[in-house]
């Protein structure tokens, strides 16, 4: 399996509605093309979105991508300035140690 830790950089004031983004079109859109979302955490202090995704394997996370790109729930979602995110930064990691929850 592969994951990847995202860590957002937000702009100030826009945490909040970010957040019903996530929830209302990101974990969704995830969801139905069995890309899970383990969680999202939210570092007020830095102004931080932090959130993990899970592939089962490179080839799904390749048919993933390409379908997420059709979505068009998830268009305003690919142009991060309009929804407040300053800084991606995408951390692609192999599991060595399985989930425990």
């Amino acid at each position: 399996m592969a994951h990847e830790l995202r860590i957002y950089e937000v702009r100030p004031g826009w945490m909040d509605e970010w957040i019903k983004i996530f929830e209302s079109t990101v974990i969704p859109t995830h969801s139905a093309q069995g890309v899970k979302v383990f969680a999202g955490w939210r570092d007020d202090a830095k102004n931080q979105f932090v959130w993990i995704r899970e592939f089962i394997d490179g080839e799904r996370e390749a048919a993933f991508v390409k379908a997420l790109m059709a979505q068009p729930a998830m268009q305003p979602v690919m142009d991060p300035e309009k929804i407040g995110i300053k800084v991606i930064d995408i951390r692609r990691m192999d599991s060595v140690v399985p989930p425990r929850f």
